[in-house]
């Protein structure tokens, strides 16, 4: 079975166990790097050279390649428990990634000094 064709029943498998949101990360991951490197490889056939190559091709996004790599070894993984046959694939190096700074959005303040009042009246 080629990885293409699977990829639809992982995320079919996926969606029972993921919040929406992870899930529409992966979608978008295996639509846009993972199937098209890698959709036209038999499950069997895929390697640890493979996933490196697919990672590689994405080191300017860093976190983005972590997840694409990620994603395909559960892919993978999730295959060889349905009764694929898969050959084991080794987990490459992750790159490391730059932590971000991120400020709430007007609405998220003002939810948190919403609760914050409201605590602050129980303990009174």
């Amino acid at each position: 079975m080629l990885l293409s064709d699977f990829a639809p029943d992982f995320l079919v498998f996926s969606s029972k166990r993921l919040k929406p949101s992870t899930l529409r990360d992966y979608h978008y991951c295996l639509d846009t790097h993972v199937v098209p490197r890698l959709g036209s490889k038999h499950l069997h056939s895929i390697t640890t050279k493979d996933v490196v190559d697919l990672q590689s091709a994405m080191a300017s996004t860093p976190a983005r390649a972590n997840r694409a790599v990620n994603i395909t070894l559960r892919m993978l993984r999730v295959a060889s428990m349905l009764g694929y046959r898969v050959r084991p694939v080794e987990r490459p190096r992750l790159y490391s990634e730059t932590k971000r700074q991120r400020y709430l959005e007007k609405d998220e303040a003002a939810r948190l000094l919403a609760s914050c009042d409201a605590l602050s009246d129980l303990a009174l």
